[in-house]
């Protein structure tokens, strides 16, 4: 079961913090170390640190 919703619920969590952060304004991401342009890459990591995979699935 794993093999098959790990993907995608690595995808979710992605997208949410994709999401979150980008609603954050200039000043905000700036204050965290991050742009605009370094949402999608942040996310990635962070979700390699917390769980151990990146499945980059159109994101």
């Amino acid at each position: 079961m794993e093999q098959f919703f790990g993907p995608l619920m690595s995808r979710t969590r992605v997208r949410r913090t994709v999401l979150e952060l980008s609603q954050l304004d200039d000043h905000m991401l700036r204050d965290i170390g991050l742009n605009r342009a370094s949402i999608i890459s942040a996310a990635h990591e962070v979700e390699r640190k917390l769980h151990g995979r990146d499945h980059d699935y159109g994101m």
